[in-house]
């Protein structure tokens, strides 16, 4: 007997039939948890209004809450895991997710597993956009597909690690990896937020790209999101979303950002999973959860990691990492 209704959507798929704000038995939560990885992106509609508490219930189905550095004026009060965004700065954090597709946590060694979004005031505009990173992939030409498995992107931006601010989190993923649980191949992007990349990182064979190379590479996966399909979610009371973050990339589009007085009060409250994995080229590599601690002073290393890699691609990859940061990059939002 089925526990809930499912539509199809361009990328993922609506649910019908559950009330989330009801206690759920057990083998509907791992059903929920199984379709999230099988379909990507799970629509749950005309949930009215969740509570943050209960939101972060639903998150910790998936795993431990991960902060992600949220600012305190955006933080839900009592739920410091939930942060509320918003087109009115007096009501939650505004212009946030808007730069391009990206995955949430991009910046952590482990970026985050699940992201989870309910829309607590609808606006009568103003979408999110979702696109199925494994389609990308799968549709490129196979000279562009070698390219992209030599690139390593290298976040170079202001990050704040739970209540730490310790200036700017440099971290290096490869472009292409295996999905940590479906073994896809998956992209570690983050548009309007990389600026730089690696070639054959970890190898004998590895160089800085250019500042022109960085450019040309940019315009070359914007041009490819551009001709995949995407799924615009047309947001409605008592949406709720649940996504696979390391599967499906997605932005804000720029009439969330219009404001309260032309399109009505925008409050959408977002939860993360915490990650367990490092993205790698062959594997991912599984961590302890512990280790991105909100509160820890810094950003750890892939020695504090402890990833059982080879002393000399350790060494290597923290190398080019130190030299990334002796070059002062320009920070943008």
């Amino acid at each position: 007997m089925a526990k809930y209704d499912l539509k199809a959507l361009p990328i993922g798929y609506e649910v019908h039939g559950i009330n989330l704000k009801n206690e759920l038995p057990a083998d509907i939560v791992d059903q929920i948890r199984k379709d999230t990885i099988k379909h990507k992106i799970l629509v749950f509609k005309n949930q009215g209004v969740i509570l943050p508490q209960r939101q972060l219930q639903i998150t910790r189905w998936f795993g431990d809450i991960e902060e992600l550095g949220i600012e305190e004026h955006a933080r839900v009060k009592g739920c410091t895991g939930v942060l509320r965004v918003s087109n009115d700065e007096l009501e939650g954090l505004r212009g946030f997710g808007t730069s391009g597709f990206h995955i949430d946590g991009g910046f952590l060694h482990n970026p985050c597993a699940n992201s989870i979004y309910h829309i607590v005031s609808c606006p009568k505009a103003g979408k999110t956009v979702f696109i199925d990173l494994a389609k990308i992939i799968e549709n490129l030409a196979q000279e562009m597909l070698l390219r992209w498995e030599r690139l390593w992107p290298v976040w170079t931006y202001k990050q704040i690690l739970g209540s730490c601010n310790s200036g700017p989190t440099v971290v290096a993923h490869p472009l292409i990896y295996p999905h940590p649980l479906t073994s896809q191949p998956t992209l570690a992007i983050a548009m309007g937020k990389i600026k730089r990349f690696i070639w054959d990182m970890g190898t004998a064979t590895e160089r800085k790209a250019t500042r022109e190379e960085s450019t040309s590479i940019l315009k070359e996966i914007q041009n490819e999101l551009d001709k995949n399909v995407q799924y615009a979610h047309a947001w409605e009371s008592g949406d709720f979303i649940i996504t696979d973050n390391l599967a499906v990339g997605h932005y804000a589009d720029a009439d969330t950002q219009m404001t309260k007085e032309e399109v009505g009060l925008r409050v959408m409250h977002r939860t993360c999973v915490r990650g367990k994995f490092v993205p790698f080229k062959n594997d991912c590599i599984p961590i302890e959860p512990s280790i991105t601690a909100p509160n820890s002073e810094e950003l750890p290393s892939l020695t504090d990691l402890e990833l059982n890699l080879p002393d000399d691609v350790v060494k290597d990859i923290e190398n080019r990492i130190e030299e990334i940061k002796k070059e002062e990059l320009p920070i943008k939002d």
